[in-house]
């Protein structure tokens, strides 16, 4: 599902049933007055606007993801966009996740810095360490908002039904090291089968199942992982037992499949971070110094002149890439009179976007340069 709004326009990365929130996970920008897209008849550039601006930025920078670590599945991408996006908080939005902007607006530095300096351990399906558990089912009557049809060739199209609701609990061993830093963890449901909870409109106190694969990690250590999935004996509404969705409760240790992922490190980084700093890619950030590189775009050599207005005890300038990774250390020491002129070499480097970051005691200034 997609939304959009002034600025932004939002995209929905996982479908969810309209009785529920029905928002919008993350935004990408979308106002016209930023966003060109090629016009195919004119053979010429211009302006657009609305969530097919926003699509584009979101499946580039999946992509970015992927080519960075190509062990990553849906879930865990879609998780990284959440995590590592800025949120915003103007109007309608509030602070924190809401219904007009979801996590926030993607933040490709920030994301492939989640992904370049985190482990992900990839747990399941085919784990046989698990332990699964069974409560006792409830009777619930329900509307299937889409057709389903399950491994025995039973076919089950949209409409009410009576069901016996089984709720599944699955204890899985991890087997990480008792030192690792769990930073975050999150199902992998492209590669389970069991099914969420059905889903009840208060306000009609009716109740709906999608049908499709939906999981629970609900609680987790180094040691183990405790996941919730149901399954549903279906009835018709004369009480007539017509088959399972998406397999019969016997069947679970056979063909019941459950994975997640546990991103490990030392954290994602939030505000005032590189990715923080290198957004802004302002020439005269701080007090009363800037930084500035000539020529840019260049080959090969880059003079870099940082100008202040009194003595800084200590002056670093540091090469990040796009990526928000430090490529090298150009400069440390003491401020020599009102500026400093360094001359870098970025022949050996691949061609792309650069930033130097100038460090002191007053804080951080970054410029951006292209390296062709």
């Amino acid at each position: 599902m997609i939304g959009s709004s002034r600025w932004e326009a939002g995209v929905r990365l996982t479908y969810q049933y309209p009785a529920q929130i029905g928002g919008i996970d993350v935004v990408a920008p979308s106002n016209e007055s930023l966003t060109k897209s090629t016009l195919n008849i004119l053979h010429e550039y211009s302006n657009y606007s609305g969530t097919s601006c926003a699509a584009p930025h979101v499946s580039g920078t999946a992509a970015l993801l992927l080519a960075s670590n190509g062990g990553m599945g849906p879930d865990d991408v879609e998780r990284v966009l959440e995590l590592t996006a800025d949120d915003i908080t103007l109007a309608p939005a509030a602070q924190g996740v809401d219904a007009h902007t979801g996590y926030g607006r993607i933040n490709a530095c920030r994301a492939l810095r989640a992904v370049d300096l985190h482990d992900f351990q990839y747990i399941g399906p085919d784990s046989l360490a698990v332990n699964f558990s069974v409560a006792s089912p409830e009777e619930v009557r329900l509307e299937l908002i889409d057709d389903y049809e399950n491994d025995n060739g039973d076919v089950f199209g949209p409409g009410m039904y009576d069901a016996d609701v089984y709720r599944v609990d699955a204890v899985v061993a991890n087997g990480l090291p008792v030192s690792a830093n769990i930073v975050e963890a999150w199902p992998r449901v492209s590669y389970s089968n069991l099914f969420a909870a059905y889903t009840n409109d208060p306000v009609t106190d009716s109740n709906f199942l999608d049908p499709v694969e939906d999981l629970l990690l609900t609680s987790y250590t180094q040691d183990s992982a405790y996941l919730e999935g149901y399954v549903y004996e279906m009835f018709d509404t004369n009480g007539t037992a017509i088959g399972w969705i998406p397999f019969h409760v016997d069947s679970l240790q056979d063909k019941a499949k459950v994975a997640y992922t546990m991103m490990t490190g030392s954290g994602i980084g939030g505000a005032g971070d590189i990715c923080d700093l290198i957004n802004s890619t302002s020439v005269a950030i701080g007090d009363g110094y800037s930084l500035k590189a000539f020529p840019n775009p260049t080959t090969a050599t880059i003079s870099l002149l940082v100008q202040f207005d009194h003595f800084f005890e200590n002056i670093e300038v540091d090469l990040y890439n796009a990526n928000g990774a430090l490529v090298k250390s150009v400069y440390s020491g003491p401020g020599q009179g009102k500026e400093l002129l360094l001359t870098d070499d970025l022949e050996h480097l691949p061609s792309g976007m650069y930033f130097y970051v100038a460090t002191t005691e007053a804080g951080k200034i970054a410029q951006r340069i292209i390296k062709q």
